[in-house]
């Protein structure tokens, strides 16, 4: 039901707005840079990105900068929709101002969906979880549920056979060396993985474990990680679910909307008591992504790596966010 203009203009008041930011930066993003900023006019709110917190070394073009903001805006959405607002989000706005990744507005009010309802509550528990995985199998039905969301939004998923997991294990090795013996690079990443950044940005600092996942973790410059501790044992059997989100273009806004249903993706994944860790060392690099693609006989332009199970344990830490005055512009 659409409001008459005067009413939509006091619908999202000032502590809606403040909230409903809180939860869009609850959004996961590329090392827990957080590249956004918000802004409020009237009854829409622009999401910015946040060109002082981009990786220029890692991420030139600006594609996981957008992954990022694009989570972001999805999480903003469900919380205007979880307090009975109508909304409208585009994408890419304005071609004449690259910073303004989506403009979502109040249109009115509507109650939320059940699915938009559990997704909400997902988003507040959710998290990245580089621990070992059970060896436990992820159930076929998770898998098409998550293919599924990955469809309606014009995006694949590709779940991988053990071959193409032997070649994605070959390419991520190669690009975490690569990326490793890059000083500008490892620069980069060490400025986000220092305890100088904690607690509330960055990656923390853990230490290494033995992993017995075929596909090599980054190691976020601990060399030794993933193999077997000093006792000689080998590490516990790891069989992680991997899986490549990919789009039928490969722009701005296709990045937008990859982030989008990375997090739809992820949230699903929180209500299955499922977990997900990137590997996106390959991604990193234009000539291996290009070969990513090519070896997986991939349709479209792959934009995530995750690998899927059930965590051992608690799993690892939570990183934290900024409050959120700090994203307000």
């Amino acid at each position: 039901m659409k409001l008459p203009l005067t009413t939509t203009l006091s619908l999202l008041g000032q502590q809606t707005y403040e909230s409903a930011v809180a939860a869009a930066v609850r959004a996961p993003s590329v090392h827990n840079t957080q590249p956004w900023l918000f802004s409020r006019h009237n009854n829409a709110v622009h999401v910015r990105a946040n060109r002082a917190r981009w990786l220029t070394e890692e991420d030139p073009l600006g594609r996981e900068l957008h992954l990022s903001c694009g989570g972001a805006v999805r999480h903003l959405v469900l919380a205007l929709r979880a307090v009975c607002l109508e909304v409208t989000c585009v994408l890419v706005p304005d071609p004449d101002d690259a910073d303004l990744l989506a403009v979502v507005t109040v249109v009115g009010s509507a109650r939320p969906t059940l699915p938009e309802v559990a997704l909400y509550e997902a988003l507040w528990t959710r998290h990245t979880d580089r621990s070992r995985f059970l060896d436990v199998p992820v159930p076929e039905r998770v898998m098409h549920r998550l293919r599924t969301i990955a469809e309606a939004e014009d995006c694949s998923l590709d779940v991988l056979g053990e071959e193409d997991v032997l070649r994605l294990a070959v390419l991520t090795d190669h690009a975490e060396r690569l990326l490793e013996n890059d000083p500008a690079l490892a620069g980069e990443q060490q400025r986000w993985t220092s305890p100088a950044h904690a607690p509330r940005q960055g990656v923390p600092m853990s230490p290494p474990e033995p992993r017995g996942s075929d596909v090599p973790l980054r190691r976020f410059g601990q060399v030794g990680a993933g193999e077997a501790d000093s006792s000689g044992e080998p590490p516990p059997v790891e069989r992680p679910v991997h899986v490549v989100l990919s789009t039928a273009t490969d722009d701005p806004s296709s990045w937008l909307s990859a982030g989008w249903t990375l997090s739809d993706l992820l949230l699903t994944l929180e209500q299955e008591r499922l977990v997900a860790s990137p590997s996106t060392q390959v991604l990193e690099l234009p000539g291996l992504r290009a070969q990513l693609r090519g070896a997986l006989g991939l349709q479209g332009a792959p934009q995530m790596v995750l690998r899927l199970g059930y965590p051992e344990g608690t799993g690892s830490l939570r990183t934290s966010r900024r409050p959120v005055a700090e994203v307000l512009r």
